[in-house]
Parts: structure tokens; C-alpha cells; sequence
């Protein structure tokens, strides 16, 4: 008897990943209960016990919380629900289009902030506007090498600005190009980075040799993160206002 409870007492715990492309994390099995964090596509989650269709989960850094069960899975679930969105964005009718200002150029916001215009120059990705959550206006685009970006809030002050890079198993070619996007994204909430497109592609290598690499930076009032997604095999890179 005490082999079979050692045994059992070392099974590995229960992983599950952020299916949807925005989930709740909250404080309770409820959609009445507050909302501890927004999580996104990918994001590795450790089952702690289930509740009907909630699960109560922990995330790194011994965040914890509960989920709707119908919003994680498997990776290949995971990019499944990625590969839907991107074949969907390629087609999308509803185009988000850049306020025309003649004889003016895309100027950073130096007060902290950064606006959607300024988040999406120098990027080829067709932006289009989603469903607000909570009230807060989304946004969303897709590259043609399967880059997404993801912004939040309003256009002339974001809150919030993403884009994953996919990085395993793709052509030089096309790591050398996700570097470039990866500088331009960066650099246009920061202008003073003055990291070069090799150094990036580098970057994104070696985040995922670490397999749940992370780093980053805080600079012009901007917290700037960089985040291995392993089931996608992309690194995100987010970033957000200093508070």
C-alpha cells in the first residue's frame, strides 16, 4: 500500500493552455466573480480542481484563479483556435484605416502612453476592429508569416499592445523578417531601443531554447515583456504603460 500512494503522490500535475484568444481569469467559478487577470492564447495554466465547467487553475508566479473550461485545452487545440483566427483575419471586411493627415508623419507619444497609430507604423498587417470586452475597444491584425497583433483600449491612448512572432521551425528567411517586425514594434513604443533586426532574431531563438524563456525591459514609462508561447511556437512580445 505505501508503493501505490508514493506513486500516485508523484503524478505530474495537470497542464492546460488559454484556448481563446482573451479568457477571464477570476476570483471565483462565476462570471460574476471579479477578474484577477486577462489571460491569452497559449498561456500555460496547472489544473488545482474543477467545478462543473470552471477550473481552478494556478499560472506562473503563483497566480490563481478560475476559467471556463470551454476556453482551454490542448496545444493542438491551441493552434487549431490560431489557425481559425488567422484564415478569418485574411479575409476580414472590416479594416481598420489610419486617420488621413496630410503632410504629417507617425510621431511617438512621449507621455507614457501610445496610440494605435503609432503601434502599427512600419507594420504590413490589415488591422481590424473586434468586439469590445468589458467595454474596452480591441483590435487585431495578421501578417502574412502568421505574425498577430493584438492592441486594447482607445486609438488615441492604448492600453495595452501585443504581437506574437512565430519562431520554431520556420525558414531564415522568414526569422530574419520576424526580427525586423519584432524591432519596428518595439520601436515604435520605444524610439530610443536601438536594437537591430539580427539581434532580435537571436533573441527569439534563445528564448525558446529556455523553453519558458521570458525577459524584458522598462523604458519611456512602457513596461516592454517578451514571452515564449510554447504551443504555438511563437514569442509574444507585450507591451504596456508603466504605472
Amino acid at each position: 500500500m505505501f508503493l501505490v500512494m508514493l506513486v500516485s503522490g508523484c503524478q505530474p500535475p495537470e497542464l492546460v493552455y488559454v484556448t481563446g484568444n482573451i479568457l477571464n481569469l477570476r476570483s471565483g467559478p462565476t462570471t460574476r466573480s471579479q477578474v484577477v487577470r486577462r489571460l491569452s492564447r497559449g498561456e500555460e495554466l496547472q489544473v488545482k480542481s474543477r467545478s462543473q465547467k470552471w477550473v481552478e487553475v494556478i499560472k506562473g508566479g503563483g497566480v490563481e484563479g478560475w476559467v471556463h473550461g470551454d476556453y482551454i485545452g490542448n496545444p493542438d487545440q491551441v493552434r487549431a483556435a490560431h489557425n481559425r483566427d488567422m484564415a478569418r483575419r485574411k479575409t476580414t471586411r472590416r479594416t481598420w484605416q489610419r486617420p488621413a493627415r496630410p503632410g504629417q508623419g507617425v510621431t511617438p507619444a512621449m507621455d507614457g502612453g501610445f496610440t494605435l497609430e503609432t503601434m502599427t507604423a512600419g507594420l504590413e498587417l490589415k488591422v481590424e476592429e473586434l468586439d469590445p470586452i468589458g467595454g474596452e475597444r480591441r483590435f487585431a491584425g495578421a501578417g502574412t508569416d502568421g505574425e498577430v497583433l493584438e492592441l486594447w483600449g482607445d486609438p488615441d491612448r492604448l492600453n495595452r499592445a501585443a504581437i506574437n512572432i512565430p519562431v520554431v521551425d520556420v525558414p531564415e528567411e522568414a526569422l530574419t523578417k520576424s526580427g525586423k517586425i519584432a524591432v519596428q514594434f518595439v520601436r515604435n513604443a520605444v524610439p530610443r531601443w536601438k536594437r537591430d533586426g539580427s539581434y532580435m532574431s537571436g533573441r527569439l531563438l534563445e528564448l525558446t531554447r529556455l523553453d519558458a524563456g521570458e525577459g524584458g525591459f522598462d523604458a519611456d514609462g512602457k513596461s516592454v515583456r517578451f514571452n515564449f508561447v510554447k504551443p504555438l511556437g511563437s514569442v509574444r512580445i507585450v507591451i504596456e504603460p508603466q504605472s
